[in-house]
Parts: C-alpha cells; structure tokens; sequence
C-alpha cells in the first residue's frame, strides 16, 4: 500500500463514518484522481510550505484535510519536499507508509531503510 492509495482509503473510510473529509492531492497522479490539488515537487523550495497551507487552508466544519504525503525524510533526494510538506501541513496525525521487506531506499542499493519508530520519531520533530 503507498502513501496515495492510504491517503484515499483514508478520506473514504472517513466519510463512511459521516465525517467530513477530502483528499489533498500533492502529485500529479493523485491531482487526475481529485481534479486538483498541488504538484508539490515542482514547487520551488522556499514556497513549499505555503502551497500545502493553501492547498488545505483552515475548516468551518472540523473536518479533515487528508494530505496525500511525498518521499522521505531520510531519502536524500526527497527529504527537501517532504519537510516543506510536512511544515505546511501542521498535521495533527502522521501515517507512515512502509513498504516491507524493502531493504534500501529506491534507487540507492547502499543506503538502508530507518527503523520505524526513528522515522517517525523524525517526522514527529520536524
């Protein structure tokens, strides 16, 4: 399961239970799927964080923006998008997509996955 389809399954099985919740596409794919959303990654670095504030600006009807997540905190040529992500989202909960039995980072064979609770430990701080 990857951090889309999580994002999805998400805002779905919060709105089964009645609540109000939307998808917050941040690639492109997740942007067909929703009809809009932000390309984070083709953001410029210093504007990150503003684009995912505008991407989920603040609610009338405590409901929940689900923000699609990108890369890794620890994957060197992700971290960038992904903490500017994570500072614009302010999220008040964090899921952690892992693929098991990955044992490095896509496209780096010498570099080996961060034990769980370290990674989210990291997303916690940042």
């Amino acid at each position: 399961v990857g951090k889309m389809y999580a994002t999805l399954a998400l805002t779905t099985a919060l709105r089964a239970r009645g609540i109000a919740a939307d998808f917050r596409a941040t690639g492109q794919t997740g942007i067909l799927i929703a009809g809009g959303g932000i390309p984070v990654d083709a953001v410029v670095a210093d504007f990150i964080s503003g684009a995912i504030e505008q991407l989920a600006p603040a609610r009338a009807d405590d409901g929940w923006d689900v923000i699609e997540g990108q890369g890794s905190l620890f994957h060197p040529s992700f971290a960038g998008v992904s903490t500017g992500l994570l500072h614009g989202a302010q999220a008040e909960a964090i899921v952690l997509c892992h693929e098991p039995g990955r044992a490095h980072m896509r496209g780096l064979p010498g570099r080996t996955l961060p034990e769980l609770m370290e990674c989210l430990a990291m997303n916690l701080q940042v």
